[in-house]
């Protein structure tokens, strides 16, 4: 037989065939310079076949058709020879059945916690009553009146908040809400994407990159402040921070979250009820420049990349206005992304815009706003570098510059 014949009987490629010869699982003859398959060679076929879907690998197919070959399929060297390699095959089958029997143990274990996470009964969240002695008027300052109240579990779930210079905000749902700032989170002119949706279109290596930095983050934190009452995040992406944060967050810490997103930080609250336990947390939603907060009334702030976000988006330094709600010896713990470039260059002006710059001027703006000493940083690169790009295409290292304070 030919080779096409001979393929197409024991219904095998071509270059299936060849690849065999190559590694001289067969060997057949040759005549006007082409190979021709005798009866041996189908039987041999076939024994390769039956070995492979024993998932032999093709090392030991040779091994036992090379001792075929030389003693004879049934010589008592060749069974013996046969039957050392079937026990090795036997034994190392019964080793992996025992390791996928262990796997498939864990894959239920795992699979049916899964399932039952979440079927618990959901908390419900709102306003601490406690925290209530935090809230001031934005505009004058001074103490405001709430009415009209609904309160469960020491929580104010609704509320009509008021102050007599004409300020006005509620409490819906447990969310303290300022009307006026509540509006669409846009990137590029287009709803910004939900923390599941930015996960699933981002790399590992760069969801690693941030990871990296936000373990620090919370080294840090529990460093300098491992029991705070009040903790404030700024984040862009509301609650990024706080979902590694929280199993390590203390039971009687109040975290505070901050967004003029409603549905963002409404979709937050919605999963911290069903799948966490934490029970005190404030839900603002309103600007930064409109918190609601007494001034030296939080132990920590975490700026996760957001005063980069805010200078880019508002020309302002963020870290001005928000560290005034720092307590005396507070912790100011922050990340914040820049450029190892030595020159910026014109074509680099869209790096600008977005916030990356020297080392040097992060630093100046940590060391030199309201009083924070810095204690400890540290720089995180990125595991690519191919996130913001040059116009004549050459690439920016971008680093994250981790770092922490103390308010002195």
């Amino acid at each position: 037989m030919k080779i096409g014949q001979f393929a197409k009987k024991h219904g095998i490629t071509h270059d299936t065939v060849r690849y065999y010869i190559d590694k001289e699982l067969l060997v057949p003859n040759k005549k006007d310079g082409q190979y021709r398959f005798s009866e041996v060679d189908s039987k041999e076929i076939e024994k390769i076949i039956e070995l492979k879907q024993m998932n032999f690998s093709l090392s030991d197919i040779h091994r036992i058709l090379t001792f075929q070959r030389l003693g004879g399929a049934s010589t008592e060297f060749s069974r013996k020879l046969f039957l050392l390699i079937l026990e090795e095959k036997q034994k190392y089958i019964r080793e992996e059945l025992l390791k996928f029997h262990r796997i498939n143990g864990y894959l239920n274990k795992q699979i049916e916690e899964i399932k039952s996470y979440g079927q618990q009964e959901e908390q419900v969240l709102g306003f601490p009553i406690a925290s209530t002695e935090l809230l001031v008027c934005p505009s004058c300052k001074k103490g405001v009146n709430l009415s009209a109240g609904v309160i469960e579990k020491n929580m104010i779930i609704n509320a009509k908040v008021e102050c007599d210079c004409g300020y006005q905000a509620i409490i819906k749902d447990g969310i303290y809400i300022d009307e006026r700032d509540v509006r669409t989170k846009l990137v590029d002119g287009k709803p910004m994407p939900t923390k599941e949706e930015y996960l699933m279109h981002t790399s590992h290596n760069h969801i690693s990159y941030l990871f990296k930095g936000m373990a620090k983050l919370i080294d840090f934190i529990m460093k300098y402040q491992k029991e705070p009452k009040y903790i404030m995040e700024l984040s862009n992406c509301v609650g990024f921070f706080l979902l590694q944060y929280i199993n390590y967050l203390p039971e009687d810490s109040v975290y505070i979250l901050i967004d003029f997103d409603l549905d963002r930080i409404t979709h937050l609250k919605e999963n911290l009820e069903r799948y966490y336990s934490h029970k005190k947390f404030i839900f603002f939603c309103c600007n930064y420049g409109n918190l609601p907060l007494k001034k030296f009334s939080v132990d920590v702030v975490v700026d996760l990349f957001m005063s980069n976000v805010y200078e880019s988006e508002y020309n302002e330094n963020l870290m001005d206005f928000t560290v005034i709600y720092l307590k005396q010896k507070g912790v100011f713990a922050g990340a914040y992304p820049f450029s190892k470039t030595k020159e910026i260059e014109s074509e680099t002006l869209e790096a600008q815009k977005k916030g990356y710059a020297k080392k040097e001027i992060i630093l100046e703006k940590i060391m030199t706003s309201s009083g924070v000493k810095l204690l400890e940083s540290i720089e995180i690169t990125s595991a690519f570098h191919d996130n913001l790009q040059h116009k004549k295409g050459k690439q920016v290292e971008e680093y994250q510059y981790v770092y922490v304070g103390k308010k002195i």
